[in-house]
């Protein structure tokens, strides 16, 4: 008994998944603990390239909460450092500790060459690299 298959046009699907396929934004969830002074009303979270400076402010508006979501579009690759701070309405607290985190966006290699391996008595239409084992 013959099968008859055609993998060309699943291939074709797969291959053309693969390249509509786009990279996610990246999302870095920051959070900490509440101030414990009585007068604080809001926070600003600092971020930076490096251990030493964190001086971009990322919120315009004052964070209520204690969270906040960092997006990096899916092309950003690299270390952030952030710290948060308090504010009163009139002065800004020291700054919290410093995290960081590394984004990578690098995909992995390429895998090796694609095969069809046929394995019993099968009639395919193919193209590309086939193993026949009987």
């Amino acid at each position: 008994m013959k099968h008859y298959i055609s993998l060309v046009a699943g291939i074709i699907g797969i291959i053309m998944l693969a390249v509509v396929a786009q990279a996610a934004d990246q999302t870095v969830k920051l959070e900490w603990d509440a101030s414990i002074s009585t007068d604080a009303i809001g926070y600003a979270v600092f971020s930076g390239d490096s251990a030493e400076i964190q001086d971009v402010r990322l919120n315009t508006d004052i964070i209520n909460g204690t969270t906040y979501d960092c997006v990096y579009n899916a092309s950003f690759e690299g270390t952030k450092y952030y710290h948060v701070k308090a504010y009163d309405g009139r002065n800004w607290s020291g700054a919290s500790n410093i995290v960081s985190t590394s984004i990578d966006t690098i995909a992995p290699v390429t895998p090796g060459t694609l095969r069809i391996i046929v394995e019993g008595s099968v009639h395919l239409i193919v193209s590309g690299p086939v193993t026949i084992r009987n």
